[in-house]
This record gives structure tokens, sequence and C-alpha cells, in this order.
């Protein structure tokens, strides 16, 4: 299959999904969602986070966290069946501690971190679009970066199960994670 024979006004399921080989998609309960290219500043920026989070997990090993990066699906939530219509994202990074959630194909439910990092051709759907699925399935933090900006807007649930407005954290910040010894300065990211 290719681009071109996708049914976008069509509900996919996730075996359909992995039979795609070379289609860089996104499903969004079961709706394709196709993903663009990424600029260098992206890679960039985005290499520079994998490394310093991994750094610093491995100094604060006290616990078992995992950083992923794209492309890896993760499946929100984990499906009931083999008909269901998942919704299945490809974030820029995650990070994980639940080492059940992850199998080699896919992180199962939701990570306890997510980072997009933006460029041009994803700003509404990391903005919005995906902002409120990560709120639905209650990831309990979320990060989106802004490479031209050089800035990190930080956003976490509160009790009532919904993100706070986020708090942007730019230039000398440093940046508190959930995470426990995740504390970063913004500018080591760009």
């Amino acid at each position: 299959m290719n681009v071109a024979t996708l049914d976008l006004s069509k509900r996919y399921s996730y075996e359909e999904y992995l039979s795609w080989n070379d289609i860089r998609c996104e499903l969004i309960d079961g709706f394709v969602k196709l993903m663009s290219g990424v600029t260098a500043s992206h890679t960039r920026v985005g290499r520079k986070i994998i490394v310093k989070l991994s750094t610093l997990m491995e100094e604060h090993s006290n616990e078992r966290w995992e950083v992923f990066y794209a492309p890896f699906d993760v499946i929100l939530p984990e499906p009931k069946n083999s008909e269901d219509k998942p919704t299945i994202v490809q974030p820029d990074i995650l990070v994980v501690r639940d080492s059940t959630k992850i199998q080699e194909n896919a992180c199962y439910g939701a990570p306890d971190l997510v980072i997009e990092v933006l460029s041009p051709y994803s700003l509404k759907r990391d903005l919005t679009d995906k902002l409120i699925l990560y709120e639905q399935n209650t990831i309990p933090e979320y990060w989106v970066v802004q490479p031209k900006e050089k800035t990190v807007t930080v956003f976490c649930i509160q009790e009532n199960l919904k993100y706070d407005e986020g708090k942007v954290y730019s230039n000398n910040d440093k940046l508190y994670s959930l995470i426990p010894g995740i504390e970063v300065y913004v500018n080591t990211f760009f």
C-alpha cells in the first residue's frame, strides 16, 4: 500500500496500520493522519534532549526509566481486541517507567512523559490536537519544544485530570520535571 491508495475517510485497525511499512502516519481513533518530514533544527534539538534525559536518568538510577524516540508507536489506550480502531501516535520522545507497557513494537498505554519538538509542519497537531489527546489519556507530563523560539512549554496533569495552563521555560531557566532527577537548563537543548 502507498499513500495514494489510503482512504483518509476510513477507519483502520492496528493490523492494517502495521502493514504500511513505508507510510509515515499516525492513527487517531483509527483515522489516518499523515506525517511530514522534519527539519535539521528539529533533529538537532531532539538529539540533545534525548542525550540529556538519558544522562540524567543514568545519574539518578534509583528507579527504572527508559527513553524512546520516533519512530516508536504509542498506542492509546491499549486496544481491547484486534477489531478496535486505536489511536497510534509517534511522539518525538517519550519516557516510560512501567516496563510492562513496552513491547518490541510499541508502548501500550500512556507514557509518563511525552515530548514533541515542533516543526513548521506539526504546529497545529502538536499544540492543539495532541495536547487534547495526551490530556484525555492522562499522560502526566507533556513538553512542547519550540526550536525557533528556543522555549519549552511544560504541561502537567492536575488532580482534576486536566493539564495546567503550561509553564514556558526559556534561556537560562531551569526546567523541573515530574520525573525524579530531571532538572535541566533549557539552553542546553538549543
